[in-house]
């Protein structure tokens, strides 16, 4: 039973149909997607490293160029909900092979069948897009290449690609509409330099695959939008100045400012994403006037960064302006846009105010909304009155066609935008700030501080208006109340309630007349509220009276009565006014005389002291005399009295001083004597210590020079004994006569070295002097000591021959004493 069981179970096994793979194209461009999607991943690089997908490029770029149709198709056509074990990543790439790529796919997987279910359905999805679509979804953008300066230049270029087959398009246009209608009739191998900028080059749109697989002509060329180029040649940096990118990856922009700049000088390029800054190294490490800083440009200042004179200001936006975005619109989140907006102002707001030195600032964004674009740039302007809003029409120095919003006075109209349908590029805004000359503020700034004090002047006008109406309504609450008591002199009811109104009517006119509002509206205002407070107080006098109709003799008497208590409390109020403008008249006139008596005394007094300042007759008064006295005026005698002693006092002083500079002087020149004598002092010890060390240098030299005779006499000798040794040796002689012949030896050694000496003394003298006269005392001394020599040898053979044999010892005991002595002696010299 268990064999037949085994037998059922592998039966039904192998009849099961086996489970068909997904090819690895498919599989291997679901991960890439994902990565470059997902995790915003730059996936270029590991599509190249990866070997085994060959055709992922091709796969993958199909999927990212044309991401906005495909998710619209997916959506459109619900597989989520139709086919919820699809995994949507690879439903997404199967749409792209059949909309964008063969049109048919590999394989007989499971999810492979499932998409050719729908296959109609796709292609049916797509044309209903394409009708809906916008204008910009059906332009075919151009591959814009920029060319590399730092690595090669214009001609090298046209070398290159005419190696790969590519023909130049050697046209010029006066007009910037020529040159857009020949960009879009391009053949497929034929290539054209661009209108605005020299080194970017157009290429049609089928040039996207050629350069997608020219890996080796990337060092050479750079594949970047032709909108992406406008910043940073509106900056215009100079050569070794100092540029601040504070959005700067992935880097494009940073270095085209580098070849822009000759690779002079310094850019600081900011990030504060960690994966954008690992692409942004890997674009500027070619570059090494890019120093890349991996932080937030808020936290960063001119003492982190100092001297920049250029900033570039390209940060995060909502992207409408892309291409893929623009075919297929998203809706508008106001929120976000908002908060995008407020981080957009932060930024360039700091480029303002962190950098002192910052000449020229550039903000820029890849959005078409103008909530990011002149709304912020308004706002700035607002806010920094140190620099103001170039046309960038102007910076650019050739034509192009579109501009800011009019609704923006002064702002819009200076912005330039770049638009998909009339410049074939992606959506771009850019504007140019540069900072004012020294008191100079912009229009814009100055605009909003007027409208500014505008609304508080409103506001101020519209406070007093209230707390007049609110006066005026406690008056009319009292007169109603002494009308009920019997008080005053009205006596009908509807005639109060009609008093109470002419009163509230005439304290509003009053409150009006005294405030002199200019605006019309504050008027307008005034008087609604004047009126809506009539009907109130007319309803809530404390009693609640039923209305009927009135009839028109009724009316007409009421308006009688009221026209007589409006005439009342007119003359009251005008008796009022003319008692309030006497007392302001009055005050205004005891003012003007205050500032008359003290403009007088003032200007008495400023003629006092410009006379004190040009006879100089106070400060002498109080010098000489010592005493503070009171100044009254004086007649002409005394005036020139006064001027005679002033002159005296002049003469004075300047004797005075005379004597003050013969004083200086004087000790002028006995600090100059001082000086010499202390001079002279350290000279004479200077010499005076030059003279001992050239003594002592003299002396070392003659004991030098006595050595080196002694050991040249030694030497000589030696040799001399040596050689009589010999000789004796040859002849038979005894030997010993030792103790003699070291006596003798030493008394020649003693006279060589004098003599020795003695010569050496005359070379010198010789060549100091360059006397020759010195020459006959030194012979005559050379003889003396040679007879001396002879005369002691005969005394000493004479001794020999008086002693016998048996004082031999004696002699040779005496002979080694003299000798040692003599040894001895030697010594000393040398020693000394």
């Amino acid at each position: 039973m268990a064999a037949v069981e085994q037998q059922d179970a592998s039966a039904r096994y192998f009849a099961r149909p086996k489970k068909i793979p997904l090819p690895t194209n498919y599989r291997n461009a679901i991960k890439y997607v994902r990565l470059a999607i997902e995790e915003q991943r730059n996936v270029q690089e590991l599509l190249d490293q990866d070997r085994h997908f060959r055709a992922g490029r091709t796969i993958v770029g199909r999927v990212l160029s044309n991401w906005p149709k495909i998710e619209a198709v997916y959506a459109s056509l619900d597989l989520a909900a139709k086919e919820p074990r699809l995994n949507p990543w690879l439903a997404k790439v199967l749409i792209s092979e059949l909309l964008f790529g063969s049109g048919r796919l590999v394989g007989n997987s499971l999810p492979v069948e499932c998409m050719q279910q729908y296959e109609q359905q796709v292609h049916s999805a797509h044309k209903e897009l394409l009708e809906k679509m916008p204008a910009a979804g059906h332009v075919k953008e151009p591959r814009f290449v920029r060319i590399n300066t730092n690595a090669l230049d214009l001609e090298g270029a046209k070398r290159l690609l005419a190696e790969e087959q590519w023909m130049l398009v050697e046209e010029r246009f006066a007009d910037y509409g020529a040159f857009i209608e020949r960009v879009k009739t391009l053949a497929d191998a034929e290539y054209m330099e661009d209108f605005h900028f020299p080194d970017l080059l157009v290429f049609p749109n089928s040039a996207k695959s050629f350069w997608s697989r020219a890996t080796h002509l990337h060092d050479q060329f750079l594949l970047q939008n032709k909108a992406c180029l406008l910043p940073t040649y509106l900056l215009k940096p100079s050569k070794k100045s100092v540029v601040l990118d504070m959005c700067a990856a992935p880097g494009l922009k940073t270095t085209h400012l580098a070849c822009l700049m000759k690779n002079r000088g310094r850019i600081y390029a900011v990030e504060r994403s960690e994966q954008r800054y690992q692409t942004l190294c890997q674009y500027a490490s070619a570059f090494g006037v890019i120093k890349t800083i991996h932080s937030d440009c808020l936290d960063l200042t001119d003492e982190q960064l100092p001297g920049v004179e250029y900033v570039l200001v390209d940060p995060s936006c909502s992207g409408s302006g892309m291409l893929q975005r623009q075919i297929v619109p998203e809706p508008v989140d106001q929120e976000r846009l908002f908060k995008l907006a407020g981080l957009q102002y932060k930024l360039v707001s700091h480029a303002m105010n962190a950098f002192p030195a910052v000449r020229r600032i550039v903000y820029s964004t890849c959005s078409l909304h103008e909530e990011e674009n002149e709304r912020v740039v308004q706002g700035v302007l607002r806010h920094n009155g140190h620099f103001r809003l170039l046309d960038a029409r102007k910076e650019l120095g050739k034509e192009w066609p579109n501009v800011g919003s009019p609704d923006y006075p002064d702002v819009g109209e200076r912005c330039l935008y770049a638009k998909t349908v009339d410049d074939l590029t992606i959506g771009m805004f850019v504007a140019v700030f540069e900072r004012c000359p020294e008191g100079v503020q912009n229009e814009v700034y100055l605009a909003h501080e007027k409208q500014k004090e505008s609304y508080e002047r409103m506001h101020w006008y519209s406070d007093k208006a209230e707390r007049a109406l609110a006066e005026a309504r406690g008056k009319h609450q009292r007169t109603y109340r002494t009308s009920e008591r019997g008080e005053g002199e009205l006596n009908g009811e509807p005639e109060a309630d009609a008093g109470v109104v002419a009163v509230q009517h005439n304290a509003v006119k009053t409150s009006t007349t005294e405030l002199k509002v200019p605006e019309r509206n504050v008027q307008e205002q005034g008087v609604q509220e004047a009126n809506g407070l009539e009907n109130v107080e007319v309803e809530g006098n404390g009693e609640t009276k039923t209305k009927k109709k009135r009839t028109k003799k009724e009316t007409e008497k009421e308006e009688n009565g009221l026209e007589n208590l409006e005439a009342e409390v007119n003359g009251e109020t005008k008796t009022k006014k003319k008692r309030t403008k006497r007392d302001k008249e009055e005050k205004v006139n005891e003012q003007e005389v205050e500032v008359e008596v003290e403009g007088k005394v003032e200007k008495k007094r400023i003629k006092k002291e410009k006379e004190e300042e040009e006879n100089g007759l106070e400060n002498v008064e109080v010098e000489v005399n010592g005493e503070t006295k009171a100044k009254k005026k004086r007649t002409k005698k005394e005036k020139e009295k006064e001027e005679n002693g002033l002159e005296n006092v002049e003469v004075k002083v300047e004797v005075e001083g005379k004597v003050e500079k013969k004083r200086i002087k004087k000790e002028k020149v006995e600090e100059e004597n001082e000086q010499e004598n202390v001079e002279t002092e350290v000279n004479s010890e200077t010499k005076t210590k030059k003279k001992r060390i050239k003594k002592e240098k003299e002396e070392k030299a003659n004991s030098q020079e006595d050595v080196e005779v002694v050991v040249e006499v030694e030497g000589k000798v030696e040799k001399k004994r040596t050689k009589k040794e010999k000789v004796k040796e040859d002849n038979g002689q005894p030997g010993g006569e030792t103790a003699e012949y070291h006596m003798q030896r030493n008394v020649e050694l003693d006279a060589e070295i004098k003599s020795e000496k003695k010569r050496k003394k005359k070379e010198k003298l010789q060549e100091q002097n360059g006397q020759h006269e010195v020459e006959e005392p030194v012979e005559q001394e050379v003889k003396e000591e040679l007879t001396e020599a002879a005369t002691a040898k005969k005394h000493k053979k004479s001794k020999k021959r008086k002693t016998t044999e048996g004082e031999e010892p004696t002699v040779q005991q005496e002979g080694t004493e003299t000798t040692e002595k003599v040894k001895s002696k030697k010594r000393k010299k040398v020693e000394q």
